[in-house]
């Protein structure tokens, strides 16, 4: 029900062309009780008059956390938003087109997964930790996991491929990949870039590209 209310309010809008997002902001807050996260969505800078950045600092006071998604943005307006959203603790996430909006917004509205403090200190993204604390067979702050993470701290992957229980192919990208195998036997092909590599327990075949590539296999259960 509220889905659709959500939906048909929106259908409602006008757009005038112009960007009120102090005005946008008390409205959102005023809408929920104090301590929501909430997401601004904009293709430009406060244009109304309106100081976004006092407005920001009355609602973090007030306990709420503000992310920010900007659509196709340009240099200034990026810096500019991207501080608003650290005022508060929040993201700051650029979507170069709307097409991209969705996973963007599911991945602001997911909250990030709890990770140990000896994992954490490598600022390699916590969902990324999760996913190889999940499927390696390294205790949390064993010694290699200081390998691995320095890896990424210095390669953070532009893609993160995830093999099924099943036999895969898995080709990586031109940029860093993380590319996992899971059970099965597997081919995982790394191309260009620096990639990490991780078979499963099964019988697989691993191939690194001409960049720097880290890869580990497993033994069989």
């Amino acid at each position: 029900a509220e889905r659709a209310a959500l939906i048909s309010r929106i259908q409602e809008l006008k757009a005038r062309g112009w960007t009120p997002l102090a005005e946008s902001l008390r409205f959102a807050a005023a809408a929920v009780p104090a301590g929501t996260r909430l997401i601004l969505l904009t293709d430009g800078e406060e244009t109304c008059g309106g100081d976004p950045k006092a407005v920001v600092a009355d609602l973090c006071q007030k306990g709420y956390v503000l992310d920010v998604v900007g659509i196709a943005l340009e240099a200034q307006a990026q810096e500019a938003l991207r501080a608003l959203a650290e005022t508060c603790g929040g993201k700051f996430v650029l979507a170069a087109e709307a097409a991209a909006l969705p996973g963007i917004l599911i991945e602001i509205a997911v909250p990030a997964p709890q990770i140990p403090d000896c994992l954490a200190k490598y600022g390699v993204d916590p969902k990324i930790v999760a996913l190889l604390l999940e499927h390696l067979p390294y205790p949390a702050c064993d010694p290699m996991w200081d390998v691995i993470l320095r890896f990424l701290a210095a390669n953070p992957p532009a893609k993160v491929i995830v093999g099924t229980p099943g036999d895969d192919i898995l080709f990586g990208t031109p940029e860093n990949d993380l590319i996992l195998g899971l059970d099965g036997n597997d081919k995982i092909f790394g191309f260009e870039g620096n990639d990490l590599l991780i078979g499963g327990p099964g019988d697989d075949l691993i191939q690194g590209g001409p960049g720097c590539d880290l890869i580990f296999g497993r033994a069989r259960k």
